[in-house]
């Protein structure tokens, strides 16, 4: 299984900062963590177990 994270902080806590990005606009995806923003993410790949 894949998650996203932020590029500069790591946390899993990254997510899109409007339900019209990609569509109406360019996705910008927004950390919770650090208060990044901007374009890119990070995608890492987890166990299904757990870690």
């Amino acid at each position: 299984m894949k998650i996203k994270v932020c590029p500069v902080c790591l946390s899993p806590r990254i997510r899109r900062s409007s339900s019209f990005d990609g569509w109406l606009i360019p996705v910008t995806y927004v950390c919770e963590e650090c208060g990044y923003r901007g374009p890119v993410y990070l995608e890492i790949e987890v166990d299904e177990e757990g870690g």
